[in-house]
């Protein structure tokens, strides 16, 4: 009779030296996903100033272990959201006879402001870099 130990503990150092390669090679793949993803936000917005293009961002999660995010509307571009989502109209203002709004620079006062449709660009962009993921694994 043959006796034959196997052993399956994987020595600690290697299994660590292993992890940090692996985290490192998928922090890279996100952050890629990431910047992919701030590239064709970008590229499917048509606006004037400029101002939400450049409020689009691929940066690392604040958050422990948060990995890479895409978002748009921080600094200049507060209306991503409106333009992601659209509005529903017609709004008409609650307290006072107009609503004030102050666009390039130009106050503009309106007592009625109609319904802007959806136009979305960050959506879009996430589904095409979750497409070429899906592509890249086959």
């Amino acid at each position: 009779m043959i006796n034959i130990k196997v052993r399956n503990e994987i020595d600690q150092a290697v299994e660590e030296k292993f992890f940090q390669k692996f985290n490192a090679l998928a922090d890279d793949m996100y952050r890629e996903m990431a910047k992919n993803c701030e590239r064709y936000a970008v590229m499917n917005i048509k606006n004037h100033t400029g101002n939400l293009q450049l409020s689009i961002k691929a940066k690392k999660s604040k958050f422990k272990d948060g990995g890479w995010i895409c978002m748009a509307g921080s600094d200049k571009g507060h209306h991503a959201f409106i333009v992601e989502y659209g509005t529903e109209g017609p709004r008409r203002p609650l307290l006072k006879k107009v609503m004030k709004f102050e666009i390039d620079g130009k106050v503009i006062f309106a007592k009625v402001v109609a319904k802007m449709p959806a136009k979305p660009f960050m959506r879009p962009a996430r589904d095409r870099v979750v497409a070429e993921f899906k592509r890249s694994l086959k």
